[in-house]
């Protein structure tokens, strides 16, 4: 409950300093930084990692598959600190590089929602706390972005380093890489999609109804044999989730996912051009949420697609002030607590000890 009482502080510092006009991202950010660098007794891979720090030894997972830059940071930062310092460096990095992709890209009035979104929505913060690796993958990749978008010769450089680190530091992350790389591409056009060539947001409600029936339908039939196959261990863990799992998924995140992507294909026509890049990552994002929710932690593969939304929300809650006014903005937020109660929120409320459940500060210890 420590993570609820400090996210509901969150949102009334950023109603409260949005009312006045003086919000700072910094300090937004501060309060994911509180729960994510102070954490302890996070059930899962935290034990994993603060073993692998404090026992360390070359003969590691990650050296025999190649991420050497997470097993050389654990080797340089467990010889000058202890864990707690460790893990309290990675988080804040952590939210500075999500707090400069945020103010990079996200729409200035309603910036404030995406901290809250990164605390509470898309299970996004707290995947972070347990994919450890994997979120700084995800972040080196959001600093990419921001290089890149800078286009001078030595962000440049600082992109592409960030993105060798980010590479190999969890080499699934080359998904994310893809979108990085093909925005260097994508950011030398201005011009905007026009609105007559911009697809109808029925289709893409009708793309996501039939996607989930074609799930539902051929999933054991076609994809798990597939998943079976794989004979690499490093990944048999989550194909034995994404198995045992399989076809859990009803209709209601199905229907929540439906009227997401359709506000986001709506909001395409007036997205500005480096705005629309994000939301089609966050409508891809959200067709692949269809495929893995609640398969375990193949649920992971989300946050290499989740990012986007803590730039396009900001922008589809001015759009839908100034197209509709105030009533269908909040109506939009409070379908965002749903998005969030379908994610985050379990976990963040859990008062069992399993998980996130048993969330302390790890001064309490």
């Amino acid at each position: 409950m420590i993570i609820l009482y400090v996210g509901i502080i969150l949102i009334l510092y950023s109603l409260y300093t949005y009312r006045f006009g003086n919000y700072k991202t910094y300090v937004a950010f501060g309060f994911c930084l509180l729960i994510m660098g102070f954490q302890s007794g996070v059930l899962g891979d935290y034990y994993g990692y603060k073993d692998e720090f404090e026992n360390f030894s070359f003969d590691l997972s990650e050296m025999r598959k190649g991420e050497y830059f997470w097993v050389y940071l654990l080797y340089y930062c467990q010889q000058i600190m202890s864990w707690p310092i460790f893990l309290f460096l990675l988080s804040a990095f952590e939210c500075y590089a999500v707090r400069k992709f945020v103010y990079r890209f996200s729409d200035k009035k309603y910036i404030f929602t995406s901290a809250i979104l990164f605390f509470f929505a898309f299970n996004y913060m707290l995947m972070q706390m347990k994919a450890m690796r994997q979120g700084l993958a995800v972040d080196l990749c959001m600093l990419s972005f921001v290089m890149i978008d800078k286009k001078d010769i030595k962000s440049f450089i600082y992109a592409i380093v960030f993105s060798a680190a980010a590479y190999f530091t969890h080499k699934s992350c080359a998904v994310c890489l893809l979108f990085v790389w093909a925005y260097w591409i994508y950011s030398k056009k201005t011009v905007l999609v026009q609105r007559n060539k911009v697809l109808n947001p029925f289709y893409f409600s009708v793309a996501m109804i039939v996607l989930y029936f074609i799930k539902k339908a051929f999933l054991d039939s076609y994809i798990i044999p597939l998943i079976e196959m794989l004979d690499d261990d490093h990944y048999m863990n989550y194909a034995s989730d994404f198995i045992e799992f399989a076809g859990q998924m009803n209709f209601l995140p199905i229907l929540y996912n439906t009227i997401m992507v359709s506000i986001m294909a709506w909001y395409l026509r007036f997205a500005d051009y480096r705005e629309q890049y994000f939301v089609i990552i966050a409508i891809i994002g959200v067709f692949v949420d269809t495929l893995v929710f609640a398969t375990g932690s193949v649920q992971r593969l989300l946050l290499y697609f989740l990012f986007a939304n803590l730039v396009v929300v900001p922008g589809v809650s001015k759009a839908i002030d100034r197209e509709f006014g105030k009533v269908a903005l909040w109506s939009f937020w409070v379908l965002l607590i749903g998005y969030a109660m379908k994610t985050s929120l379990p976990s963040i409320m859990s008062t069992v000890d399993d998980k996130f459940g048993n969330y302390q500060f790890i001064f309490m210890q």
